[in-house]
């Protein structure tokens, strides 16, 4: 793969503990020198993540993307998304992640092959085989799984068995086919629900999704979680409502961009 075809899209929210390990693992690896352009799209961090993240401006092709707001991650993934989609072109490859040390870039390799032999999304999967989670809290694991279940009757969303995963491979052609499905939004969630829409909205696009198997090790994040339970929760059914509901023609997005 051209090096030059490869991107990176990275919410951070008061990431300061986690930036610098991450960063320093990106440096660290061959990945250094294959991206084009890792964009941070700091979301409203009211601690040193910014400081952070400039101590790597001159050692990684970083650019940073910043607002004053806390929004959520599907609106900061939805900035840098649009944002790539108008930078890369037709063969660029684009990788989302989380900055919390998580995403195990030992699997990005098998991840872009199968992009490059033919699938439009690859989804870092910790629930298909091969798969899995430690030092996880029993009572998250439950809701996790609980919900993926739901998830998957809900949205019928086929040949994904992790739903909440930000660490994913896109062709730039199936995002920039969603950007014109969507009058250039993409999706409408801004919270963590916003991974289910696009699995859904890229489904009934009829895009080829698949999964990567990932061992998600929770102790590897040594910062807090950002992740709000009762929200995402509520998210996850207002997803799956619009679906049921709507979704035969869809949640169509106005003509006027939201």
């Amino acid at each position: 793969m051209k090096k030059k075809w490869l991107y990176a899209v990275v919410p951070a929210f008061n990431e300061e503990i986690d930036m610098p390990l991450w960063l320093e693992s990106i440096y660290g690896s061959k990945w250094k020198n294959i991206f084009r352009k890792i964009i941070i799209v700091n979301d409203g961090s009211t601690d040193l993540t910014i400081k952070k993240i400039n101590l790597y401006k001159n050692k990684l092709p970083l650019q940073l993307i910043s607002y004053k707001k806390n929004q959520g991650p599907g609106y900061a993934f939805r900035k840098g998304l649009k944002y790539v989609i108008k930078i890369a072109g037709k063969g660029a490859v684009i990788v989302t992640m989380e900055c919390d040390n998580t995403s195990d870039l030992k699997i990005l390799d098998k991840m872009i092959k199968k992009i490059k032999q033919g699938a439009d999304v690859c989804v870092s999967s910790y629930y298909t085989t091969g798969g899995g989670v430690s030092n996880s809290n029993w009572w998250r694991s439950l809701i996790s799984k609980c919900g993926n279940l739901v998830i998957k009757l809900g949205c019928e969303t086929k040949n994904v068995k992790t739903f909440s995963s930000f660490y994913r491979v896109y062709k730039w052609e199936a995002l920039d086919e969603l950007a014109k499905d969507t009058n250039g939004e993409l999706f409408i969630e801004n919270g963590f629900a916003h991974v289910i829409e696009i699995l859904a909205r890229l489904d009934r696009l009829k895009m080829k999704l698949t999964e990567e198997p990932l061992f998600l090790v929770n102790s590897n994040r040594k910062g807090k979680s950002h992740m709000k339970i009762i929200p995402a929760i509520l998210g996850y059914f207002r997803v799956i409502f619009f679906f049921r509901l709507y979704f035969r023609s869809w949640y169509i997005f106005p003509r006027k961009a939201l």
